[in-house]
Formats: C-alpha cells, structure tokens, sequence
C-alpha cells in the first residue's frame, strides 16, 4: 500500500493532464484528416464512376457500396458479440465451483456474526434472484426484438 501511494505522490498530475489534452487534440485533427480523404476518395470514385454510368447511376452505385459495407460490419459486430457472450457465459460457468468452494470456505466465519450472515444472506438472495430472472421470458439478452 505504502508503494502505491508514494507513486501517486510523485506521479506530476499537470504533466499528465497536458498529455492527455496534447493527445486529444492531434486525435481529434488525425479524425477530421481522416474523413477528409475518405469525403474525397468517396467524391473521386463518384466522379470516374460518372464518366461511365452516368452522375445519377454512380450516385445509387456509391450509395449501395455504402450500404452493403455497413451491413457487413453490423453483421460482424453481431457475431462477435455472439462469441464474446458465449465466452463469458463458459468463463461464469467455470467460475461458479470455485466461487462456491470459496464461499463454503468462508461459511464458518460468516457464522460466527450474525450480522454478516444476514448480510450475506440478502446478498446471496439477490444474486440469484438476478441470476434466474434473466433467462425468462424468452429473453436472450442480445438486444434483439
């Protein structure tokens, strides 16, 4: 503990703070670089698009390229987060016998204060409470409608 705060001691919190507003700014000029050349490479393959289709036609033919980008990566997004919840479900199911073995350990003590074992007792409750209501109803928990 003693290390700990002697390192937020020293730690120069200005020093830090103009860090963080120097990075702050450069990413936000980077960010508005960026989608100036993607505003122009968007304009330019409208323009060499125009000279073959037409203005209307490579206005509808980068509008659709827009679209079916974005529905890719909505689509990947999804996935992902299908992984990443299927992942942490299989990391709380093999977590729940060693949290158990943990509380069983710590039982003995918990009874010895009656105080304390109503608190855990109230916690325990509503943890699973939380835990059984959120599978009902056909509920998911992916956002879908």
């Amino acid at each position: 503990m003693v290390p700990l705060v002697a390192a937020l001691l020293t730690t120069d919190v200005g020093a830090v703070k103009r860090r963080v507003e120097r990075k702050t700014v450069v990413y936000a000029l980077v960010a508005v670089l960026l989608l100036t050349a993607y505003a122009a490479a968007v304009t330019g393959g409208a323009i060499l698009l125009a000279a073959d289709y037409g203005a209307v036609a490579a206005a509808f033919l980068v509008a659709i390229a827009a679209l079916v980008l974005a529905m890719l990566l909505i689509a990947v997004n999804m996935m992902i987060d299908r992984r990443d919840r299927r992942l942490m479900l299989q990391r709380q199911a093999q977590a729940q016998p060693i949290l158990a073995s943990a509380m069983a350990s710590l039982l003995p003590s918990v009874m010895k204060s009656p105080l304390l074992s109503i608190v855990v007792f109230v916690g325990a409750a509503a943890f699973f409470m939380a835990n059984s209501s959120s599978g009902k109803d056909g509920d998911s928990g992916d956002g879908q409608a």
